[in-house]
């Protein structure tokens, strides 16, 4: 059983120039988790979801869902990501181990009946500094983390009313909401821990802005607790 893969589930768009593009510029998206959590690539299925969704999400020892070009909103959505929606109902139903990053907290938030809205204090994008809260501190996906650490950011909504069962466990100055812990298995986050200062740079150039970087040490650590504390456990 130890021997499941990891899933990464993209739901980055269903515009194939969009992604190529994307992986032209910033290299395989599956590259910046091994790199980062220090395990080989064949420890990964990456699956499109614009064009597939998994049927039996118990099949993968943990699930990664991460950056999108598009926001879950009501009325705004492809059929693919309600698609999406239903998996990861599923996948909280099975209690297997869900990371869900920026666009992937979103649409795991918007699967499970919260809403998400243009963040209050605006556009996220550029090195900001996490602060963990009392849980966040005591959290596992945060072990061995500073009370507060920089992490590279891109995001212009955000969820700002949780169910009541969901714990907030860090917040950064212009987003309340930035890690979220939903039972055992579920964790969120606003920001990147997958991405580096020259990601972020790329990504700046390719939508013909600026921004400003610092390097962001510790959030590899975000990686390797996900896959310690959270998959290698259940095994």
């Amino acid at each position: 059983m130890g021997m499941k893969k990891i899933l990464i589930l993209e739901i980055l768009s269903d515009d194939d120039e969009l992604k190529a593009n994307d992986e032209k510029i910033q290299g395989p998206y599956v590259k910046m988790f091994a790199d980062a959590m220090n395990i080989g690539e064949e420890r990964f299925v990456v699956v499109d979801a614009s064009k597939e969704v998994p049927d039996d999400p118990s099949e993968y020892s943990g699930i990664i869902i991460g950056r999108s070009a598009y926001e879950p909103i009501e009325g705004r959505e492809k059929p693919w990501m309600r698609e999406v929606y239903e998996f990861i109902k599923r996948v909280v139903n099975l209690g297997v181990p869900l990371l869900g990053i920026c666009g992937g907290l979103e649409f795991t938030a918007r699967a499970l009946g919260a809403e998400v809205v243009p963040n209050p204090k605006g556009k996220e994008f550029g090195s900001f500094v996490i602060s963990l809260n009392e849980n966040g501190k005591q959290d596992p996906l945060f072990e061995g983390m500073p009370e507060k650490f920089i992490s590279q950011i891109s995001h212009g909504y955000s969820v700002e009313e949780l169910k009541d069962n969901w714990k907030v466990l860090a917040s950064s100055e212009m987003c309340n909401n930035q890690a979220i812990a939903i039972g055992n298995n579920i964790r969120l986050v606003q920001f990147h821990p997958e991405i580096k200062p020259i990601h972020l740079e790329n990504l700046a150039k390719m939508r013909n802005t600026e921004v400003e970087t610092k390097e962001s040490p510790h959030t590899k650590q975000v990686l390797r607790n996900f896959l310690n504390n959270f998959i290698e456990d259940r095994f």
